[in-house]
């Protein structure tokens, strides 16, 4: 059934470029949130490089002005790239693969991040950005409804329009989804239609059997009820957490019981038990549900926290390795195999491992904390606090223990670039945050001129 299913994926790119318009960052965006379908069709490298080509020269036209923050941002780049190609230049590896890792797994966040501002030039342009990507946004939630209904329920791989072979971005796209939506919407000024729109967010989720939001997606909707915006007050506290802890309650309940791994009865539908689901939440990441033996744990991407200071159980064996890892290409092309601890890489560790612990072995202390600190860096751009401090904490919860996919996944780098300048332009506003309404022609298919003109 996957081609009965890609045939509607295309279809969704027509029904984009003929709603928004064709225009250089239609064109883009689309390119961005269908990589799936070039997946299918088995031309993912020619892909990769197109749109980063592509990226380079619609971006790169446009003019990359400079805040206070943005130096931050730059300098961890800049020593990210130099730590990036010093690790090259020790190991070696098919320049084409390594320019594929570079440029369009880590550069493509860069890019867009300077790139897309000057999008937020006009009430016009950043109207028209934002129904774009609420569009496409949209979009994925019908691809998964159409999934579960074509291809089965759940099935990991296939997120959306995004992933082909896949199913990491169905953790990261509902939460980073949630926070877009909350913002371009006055801070989550919702009426019931919109509550409605939010939660189907969770469908993505639920169409790959992932279990992480159905835990995350509402503690980050209490924490965005309670923290409302720029100050904290405890009158609000008392306003809304009730209506918070009982939205909340609601989406964790029907997550538990239409994911058959978070129930006792391994159905969808199956029992609410919360002790299974956290028993098993802990045997996932840490091989055992006894909390007082977790710290001896050595199976699991929670385990492999304890390796962060351990270079010699990373098979890290002298300075250079410990500083520049052991070169992408490997890890890259997986000739050893799938990235898991044991003998194939000679890491002491059973099972899953934490992304950071893909990143230090390939690229060494100097590389994961230069990219470190070039996400953080990026993300307290956002000048809206309850906002950053959020993404934050879901960036570094799922850097650690899933698979770096909120800043370095592209369909996700997008959300959260807009994120992180939507929200700047608003900060300063009223306590309300009444964002400025832009009228558009019927079918919005407006004149888009170049951004450098």
């Amino acid at each position: 059934m996957i081609p009965y299913y890609y045939s509607i994926v295309a279809l969704g790119v027509v029904y984009v470029l003929v709603r928004s318009g064709i225009n250089r960052l239609s064109l883009f965006v689309v390119l961005i949130f269908w990589e799936g379908l070039f997946g299918f069709l088995g031309v993912i490298n020619i892909y990769k490089i197109m749109v980063f080509a592509y990226a380079l020269v619609i971006l790169s036209q446009n003019k990359w002005t400079q805040s206070y923050k943005d130096k931050y941002i730059n300098l961890f780049f800049l020593l990210f790239s130099i730590f990036f190609w010093i690790s090259y230049l020790l190991y070696g590896g098919n320049l084409i693969t390594i320019l594929s890792q570079y440029g369009f797994k880590y550069g493509m966040v860069f890019l867009i991040y300077h790139g897309f501002k000057e999008f937020f030039s006009s009430a016009q342009r950043r109207e028209y950005f934002k129904r774009l990507l609420l569009r496409v946004l949209t979009i994925q939630i019908i691809l998964s409804v159409i999934k579960i209904i074509i291809i089965g329920f759940p099935v990991e791989t296939n997120v959306g329009s995004i992933t082909y072979g896949a199913g990491g971005t169905a953790v990261v796209i509902p939460i980073i989804g949630l926070i877009f939506y909350w913002v371009i919407n006055n801070n989550g000024n919702f009426r019931i239609k919109n509550w409605l729109y939010v939660s189907s967010l969770l469908i993505v989720a639920i169409a790959s059997g992932k279990r992480s939001p159905m835990i995350l997606f509402p503690l980050c909707i209490a924490i965005l009820f309670i923290s409302g915006h720029e100050k904290f007050k405890i009158s609000r506290v008392i306003k809304y957490l009730p209506i918070a802890i009982t939205l909340s309650f609601i989406l964790f309940y029907f997550g538990l019981r239409l994911l058959p791994s978070l129930n006792p009865d391994q159905k969808v539908w199956g029992r609410f038990d919360p002790q299974y689901t956290l028993d098993y939440v802990l045997i996932y990441n840490f091989g055992t549900d006894e909390l007082g033996k977790i710290e001896q744990a050595e199976e699991g991407r929670g385990a492999s926290l304890f390796l962060l200071f351990k270079p010699n159980e990373l098979n890290l064996k002298n300075i250079i390795e410990i500083l520049f890892g052991k070169g992408i290409y490997k890890t890259a092309t997986k000739s050893s195999g799938r990235f898991l601890g044991g003998r194939a890489y000679g890491i002491d560790h059973q099972g899953l491992l934490g992304t950071f612990i893909y990143v230090i072995y390939s690229l060494g202390y100097a590389g994961f904390l230069s990219m470190l600190c070039f996400s953080l860096a990026l993300l307290n751009s956002i000048k809206q606090n309850n906002i950053k401090y959020i993404l934050i904490g879901f960036y570094v919860y799922e850097f650690f223990l899933y698979a770096n996919q909120v800043v370095f996944s592209n369909a996700s780098a997008v959300l959260v670039v807009f994120v992180c300048h939507y929200c700047g332009m608003f900060v300063n506003s009223s306590p309300d945050f009444k964002f400025d309404k832009v009228k558009i022609e019927p079918h919005e298919n407006i004149v888009y001129p170049p951004c450098n003109s």
